[in-house]
């Protein structure tokens, strides 16, 4: 993953625990790295032990971790050189997450190893839809819960998240309703 997802689990942990907090799940992880370069990449495994290391020192979940630092991700990424390519990419909720390959695409041009995961929205309803997401990475469903309800929050829309399959359950793929 990219220094960028780094930074902002660096930033969302020092910002709600404190510095002494980040410092000790970076010791916690075995990660070295003073400050992350947001356009280098970085093994998955680093972003995987920080979490991990998060979830004991901070006594949650690395769901409610992972779900809680999608919602954050939104904001972070809009205030962070990422703003205008996502009012680029929808107007409304469901736009948005239609054109989220898209919008991985554009940001792609800029992280040339960027290998990013694939959304697919189908049986779409004025109230409702299904959002297939395919990833090579493991075990980020609670962290596409949390990214649909910080989209949810950008654009001002109530939504309620249920899975209705999970690749850590056998399937191909997960499905969001």
């Amino acid at each position: 993953m990219y220094g960028l997802v780094n930074r902002a689990v660096h930033e969302l942990i020092e910002g709600r625990f404190g510095a002494d907090a980040w410092h000790a799940i970076k010791a916690d992880a075995g990660v070295d790295v003073e400050t992350f370069s947001s356009l280098q990449p970085y093994p998955d495994d680093v972003t995987y032990r920080l979490v991990e290391a998060a979830s004991r020192r901070l006594g949650l979940t690395q769901e409610a971790l992972l779900e809680g630092f999608g919602e954050y991700w939104v904001r972070y990424t809009g205030q962070h050189g990422y703003g205008d390519v996502l009012k680029m990419s929808g107007s409304t909720l469901p736009a948005f997450l239609q054109n989220l390959d898209i919008l991985h695409a554009r940001v792609g041009r800029s992280f040339r190893e960027l290998t990013p995961p694939s959304f697919e929205c189908t049986d779409v309803q004025e109230h409702a839809l299904l959002l297939h997401y395919r990833s090579h990475r493991d075990g980020l469903t609670p962290f596409v819960i949390g990214l649909i309800k910080g989209l949810g929050a950008m654009f001002n829309t109530a939504v309620h998240v249920s899975v209705v399959q999970q690749k850590s359950a056998g399937a191909d793929h997960d499905v969001f309703k």
